[in-house]
């Protein structure tokens, strides 16, 4: 009598060596993450600078105006020259 086993047989693969290329490829996803991250924070953070050094000109001349949610409307003074006093003799 023959009995029926369903059961083949298994191939022995020590696991550390069989998660390496898994290993490698997440580690080349995150790295492309990281990297197109940093690019995205590098490029908003220039621009942000660039639009407080614009706002930081506009108020030394005098031109930045801002209004709250109160309704108080906000400005700057232009600058004014620190010029020596010269005496008429």
């Amino acid at each position: 009598m023959r009995s029926m086993n369903s059961i083949r047989p298994v191939r022995v693969t020590e696991s550390r060596w069989a998660y390496i290329p898994h290993l490698l490829a997440i580690a080349l996803c995150w790295a492309l993450a990281m990297t197109l991250d940093y690019h995205d924070q590098a490029a908003e953070a220039n621009e942000r600078a660039a639009r407080i050094d614009r706002e930081f000109t506009a108020c030394l001349r005098g031109e930045w105006r801002a209004v709250t949610e109160q309704g108080v409307e906000l400005g700057c003074w232009p600058v004014e020259r620190n010029e020596p006093l010269r005496r008429k003799s």
